[in-house]
């Protein structure tokens, strides 16, 4: 395996737990692996796909970075595709007819539910499958999908042998409980790495006015060769942006895939070195010498905080800083986003209008896109209306739950990355001395 590690990818040795989770894929067995952020997880499938026969099949929720993944591959000559909505119809064509060619295909949760493709992986020999950000499936997760807890479903219906390997950098123990039964996954090799980021720094300050929080990042900014800050909407990165000025931009999903792209590429290359961002630059970045991670505002839960502030420090030699920011005003916002969410009366809507035959697209103009496609999701999974609302009540209360969690960490008087490393069932026996409780 370090011949083929050498000779692709360049390295003499693997990182933290890659080696034991490529011998269990090779052994035929499922797996769940929790590797943190920056931990190499892609080697992780892409090397036993090189050795086992048939293609693998990697159902992934990132769809912008697909492409990049495939061109990365490639390069390497490991003979890789994807096929997803971004891509013409004839060019569809032709890489649904020559899919048994290639070693990696990677396919979205939505597209993976057409017929024709469904069709052209039943006449292919598939070495194994790969769900990537698995805590996507997981009604725990931070990022939950509804499509994506389908997905299983539908390869079932293939009728086809093959092991699961279930890859994420964020999942609590509900999380990681809800992905095995969710997968069906049988008696999963876990694999967790060490949640520690043992070189970025831990900040959580609270502010009586925002005006306060911008006098710090000013000064935070100075020293810094690259910063993220995440705010909760997307006019407060543009004016955030604006008022700071000079080298930075903002970045949210209300841009277009070809703004976006540009405004990553000329943050990757240093053109800009501060942005401001929703969670929408988030999963799937990798730009290794981000030294700060800052919350403007108070984020929706400790697994959204972690992945986050997980983007600092990607370099080991970087001497990173994270800090989460908030005032009294910051969390009862957050509060009401959540509650937001849900809302019977909203729920009763959204179901007269899809018996309506209504599009979803126009649904979602009005209410709260995620509620949207969870509503439809149950629905395509034959549950009636009685069924639905205890079910989005019940991941409503966990939304809530986990806020809550947030709130106690924030006002914590213990070391900070002990308290973060509990949520994750991690014991860190000693104080840090690397967070701003250690620090004081």
């Amino acid at each position: 395996m370090k011949e083929i590690l050498e000779k692709y990818w360049g390295y003499s040795n693997f990182r933290e737990n890659q080696e034991e989770i490529i011998k269990s894929i090779l052994d035929g067995k499922d797996v769940l692996a929790l590797i943190k952020t920056g931990g190499g997880k892609s080697i992780c499938f892409q090397l036993p796909a090189l050795l086992k026969k048939g293609t693998c099949i990697v159902i992934s929720p990132l769809i912008s970075l697909m492409q990049d993944q495939v061109i990365y591959l490639n390069n390497k000559n490991i003979k890789s595709t994807f096929i997803n909505s971004s891509i013409l119809p004839n060019e569809y064509k032709k890489r649904l007819k020559s899919i048994s060619e290639y070693k990696i295909l990677y396919l979205s949760p939505e597209g993976i539910k057409s017929q024709k493709i469904i069709s052209a992986l039943k006449k292919i020999d598939i070495s194994f499958i790969v769900f990537d950000e698995a805590h996507c499936i997981s009604q725990w997760g931070k990022d939950f999908r509804p499509e994506y807890r389908n997905v299983i479903n539908v390869l079932l219906k293939l009728n086809k042998k093959f092991n699961i390997i279930a890859l994420t950098a964020t999942a609590n123990i509900e999380c990681q409980k809800d992905i095995i039964k969710t997968l069906n996954l049988d008696n999963p090799h876990i694999v967790k790495s060490s949640f520690n980021r043992e070189n970025i720094f831990i900040g959580v300050k609270k502010f009586w006015t925002n005006f306060g929080k911008y006098i710090f990042i000013k000064k935070l900014l100075k020293n810094s060769n690259k910063s993220i800050i995440y705010c909760s909407t997307r006019a407060e990165t543009e004016y955030l942006s604006k008022k700071i000025g000079k080298d930075s931009y903002y970045y949210h999903a209300g841009m277009s895939n070809e703004e976006r792209e540009y405004i990553q590429e000329k943050f990757r290359n240093s053109e800009y070195k501060i942005l401001f961002a929703t969670t929408a630059f988030g999963m799937g970045i990798d730009i290794p010498n981000i030294d700060n991670v800052i919350y403007w505002n108070f984020p929706s839960s400790i697994e959204d905080y972690y992945q986050g502030i997980g983007r600092a420090g990607r370099d080991k030699n970087i001497k990173a800083k994270s800090f989460l920011l908030y005032t009294n005003e910051d969390i009862k916002n957050q509060f009401s986003l959540i509650k937001k969410d849900f809302d019977i009366k909203n729920i009763k809507d959204i179901l007269k209008l899809l018996k309506e035959n209504i599009s979803t697209n126009v649904i979602s103009k009005k209410y709260n896109t995620i509620l949207v496609r969870r509503i439809m999701n149950l629905l395509e999974q034959g549950k009636s209306e009685d069924d639905i609302f205890p079910i989005i009540c019940q991941e409503h209360n966990n939304k809530i739950l986990n806020f809550e969690k947030l709130k106690k960490f924030v006002k914590t008087k213990n070391c900070y990355r002990k308290e973060l490393l509990k949520f994750f069932d991690e014991d860190f026996k000693i104080n840090c001395n690397n967070c701003s409780n250690c620090y004081k």
